[in-house]
């Protein structure tokens, strides 16, 4: 998934650490999401990346509350569920952890997102088209484009 870097800061500072970032990106179709970054302070404000990106906690799928408006820190996204998503190899090199992992996952007109629920939902099956929001975006590993 592209995603264009708007802005950034350090999300938890202990003693002068900083441990986790968060991230304001704006995805292809223009909308603005917050991803939570724990492993790479590198990326740099006004740049495009490819991201691998996991929404976690409590995903609401198909219960959605349209009349909130959008919210970027929880999104509502639409898209195709894959039940069993396989990172690819192009990734491994830039996080170890992924090599041969998958992931339930959803292709969205932005790319695909990796699920990580708490419960599995027993009615979804490979191909339905879900409508979702989630508990967080977390930025699971990133190439830069530019």
């Amino acid at each position: 998934m592209r995603a264009f870097i708007k802005d950034l800061w350090p999300s938890t500072v202990y003693m002068d650490q900083k441990s986790d970032y968060l991230i304001i990106a704006q995805l292809d179709n223009g909308m603005e999401v917050e991803l939570f970054d724990h492993f790479n302070p590198n990326i740099k404000i006004n740049t495009i990346i490819d991201c691998l990106i996991l929404a976690l906690g409590t995903i609401n799928i198909n219960s959605v509350d349209f009349t909130k408006g959008h919210d970027r820190s929880k999104p509502i996204f639409t898209g195709r569920f894959i039940e069993n998503y396989q990172i690819p190899e192009s990734w491994w090199n830039y996080d170890k952890r992924q090599i041969s992992k998958t992931y339930p996952a959803v292709q969205t007109v932005n790319g695909i997102i990796l699920l990580d629920f708490l419960k599995t939902p027993k009615d979804l099956n490979d191909g339905d088209i879900i409508t979702f929001s989630e508990g967080r975006l977390d930025l699971i590993a990133w190439r830069p484009l530019e």
